[in-house]
C-alpha cells in the first residue's frame, strides 16, 4: 500500500483476488485509491474528482464507489465484510491499508536495511565536512547527536512496524494492533530531540503480542480491539504494556 515516501506496494495477489473480477473501470478506481493513499491509509479524494483522477466516467466511478464499499462474500478477507473502502474526513480510508503496508519479505526488509545504511553513511559523510568549518562545529556536533538519535528511533521504528500479528489472533484484534503500529511509528519518529522522541522496537511489538494473547479466552475480542484502539487514539507511549488492559 502507499508509504510517506510516494510510493505504492502493488502484491501479485491483487490478479487472483475477488477485486480482478470486477469491470476494468472499478479495477481503475481501486488502483487509483492505492496509489493516492497516504499516512494512514486515508486516500484525499473527493466523490467529484475521482472519475477525472481514474480516466473513468461519472457514472463508472459512482458504481465503483457503490462496490467498492458493499461486502463482498467471496473476498479471501473476513475482515469487513470484504469492504475495501469507507467514507471519511477529507476522502476515502482504505481499510486493509495497514494489513498490506507491513507485509514485508526476509528480502525486502534486508534490502531496506542495506539502503538506509548506505544513504546513512553518506549523509554523515557529507556533514563530517561541513564540520570542519570552525564556526559551525559547535552547533553542528549538536544537532548531528540529535539527528543520529532520530535516525536510530526511525530505524527501530520501521523495522518494528513490519512485524505483523501472529495468525492465530482474531482478525479484528489484528486489525487493531497494526493501526497501533502505524500509530507508534508515527511517534518514534516525530519527536524532534532525543528526549522528545519515543522508541518504537521490535521488544516492544512482541511484549505488545504477549500481552494480547494472555487477553485471549478471557475476554470477547471486540473488547481487546477497543482497548489496543483507544490507546491508539491516545498517544500511548509506556515501553511496558502493564497497564495497558487494565480496569
Amino acid at each position: 500500500m502507499a508509504h510517506a515516501s510516494g510510493w505504492t506496494k502493488l502484491f501479485e495477489q491483487i490478479i487472483t483476488s475477488s477485486i480482478w473480477e470486477e469491470p476494468l473501470h472499478v479495477r481503475a478506481v481501486w488502483i487509483t485509491f492505492v496509489a493516492s493513499c497516504r499516512q494512514l491509509g486515508i486516500a484525499y479524494l473527493s466523490e467529484a474528482s475521482i472519475a477525472r483522477t481514474a480516466n473513468v466516467t461519472q457514472e463508472q466511478a459512482e458504481e465503483a464507489l457503490r462496490i467498492l464499499q458493499s461486502p463482498d462474500p467471496k473476498s479471501r478477507s473476513s475482515a469487513w465484510e470484504g469492504r475495501r473502502i469507507e467514507k471519511c474526513d477529507g476522502g476515502f480510508r482504505i481499510l486493509n491499508y495497514f494489513e498490506y503496508r507491513n507485509i514485508n519479505s526476509p528480502e525486502e526488509r534486508t534490502a531496506y536495511m542495506r539502503e538506509y545504511m548506505r544513504e546513512y553513511r553518506k549523509k554523515k559523510g557529507a556533514e563530517s565536512c561541513k564540520a570542519n568549518s570552525k564556526t559551525r562545529r559547535s552547533k553542528f556536533t549538536e544537532t548531528q547527536g540529535q539527528e543520529e538519535w532520530r535516525d536510530s528511533y526511525l530505524l527501530q521504528a520501521e523495522v518494528a512496524s513490519s512485524v505483523l500479528p501472529p495468525q492465530d489472533f482474531p482478525e479484528v484484534v489484528k486489525s487493531a494492533l497494526l493501526k497501533f503500529s502505524a500509530r507508534r511509528q508515527e511517534l518514534a519518529t516525530a519527536g524532534r530531540t532525543k528526549k522528545d522522541c519515543a522508541p518504537w522496537s521490535v521488544a516492544m511489538v512482541n511484549a505488545l503480542h504477549d500481552q494480547v494473547r494472555l487477553q485471549i479466552g478471557n475476554h470477547p475480542p471486540e473488547n481487546i480491539a477497543d482497548r489496543i484502539l483507544a490507546a491508539t487514539a491516545s498517544g500511548y507511549r509506556s515501553v511496558k504494556f502493564t497497564n495497558f488492559f487494565g480496569a
